[in-house]
């Protein structure tokens, strides 16, 4: 079985490899743009603020002003990266984590641990989630506990009639008790009070089963 700490991690991973496809996506956009848009311009200001330029002229300015963007759209773009790559990094642990502690309650949960909680705080749809995954979690530990006390309950309730019935059937066994009307009578009634019994414990089944 995958454990939370496996999922919480992948998960982590798979949103910082989203983010950062985009990022990646936005940087080769922009300097495709700024390749085919800036030399472009670039020309057209030294014309119009230098008018005939000689041809050396203007290859020296052409190589100038390549370098100056190739290095300006390095540099932006490596600090760029570095910078949304960070923020998307603690962005994606900050929405992993709460859901890999909703995983390891969950798991905790499963096993048995019906008071397992997961701390909540803010006001965001994590925490909305969170609180909701809490208030489960109450109910299934009330229906838990429930669920003891019937059981409890239950077999108080077939104590008596099985101890009754047990004696009797021994004080017959031994002689003591007479084989009469009234003996027979409690006998069965005895037995009619386990069968009430039975017949609550289905109607309660069918009742969950619903």
């Amino acid at each position: 079985m995958t454990s939370p700490t496996f999922v919480a991690r992948s998960l982590t991973w798979k949103l910082f490899a989203a983010q950062l496809a985009v990022i990646v996506a936005g940087s080769a956009t922009l300097a495709l743009v700024a390749l085919i848009v800036g030399p472009r311009l670039f020309h057209q200001h030294v014309q119009h603020a230098l008018g005939f330029v000689p041809l050396p002229v203007v290859q020296h300015l052409d190589k100038a002003f390549s370098e100056a963007l190739w290095l300006s759209l390095a540099l932006g773009i490596a600090v760029a990266t570095v910078t949304a790559a960070a923020v998307s990094w603690v962005l994606s642990s900050r929405v992993v984590g709460p859901i890999g502690d909703l995983a390891v309650v969950a798991r905790d949960i499963s096993r048995g641990d019906y008071e397992a909680r997961v701390d909540v705080g803010g006001s965001d749809e994590l925490t909305v989630l969170g609180r909701a995954f809490n208030e489960m979690a109450a109910s299934l530990a009330s229906a838990e506990e429930r669920r003891h006390q019937l059981l409890s309950d239950v077999a108080h309730e077939l104590r008596t009639p099985l101890a009754t019935i047990d004696a009797y059937l021994e004080g017959l066994a031994d002689g003591v008790v007479e084989p009469n009307a009234d003996t027979w009578a409690l006998l069965r009634n005895e037995c009619g009070r386990l069968g009430r019994i039975s017949e609550d414990l289905t109607k309660v089944s069918r009742a969950e089963e619903r």
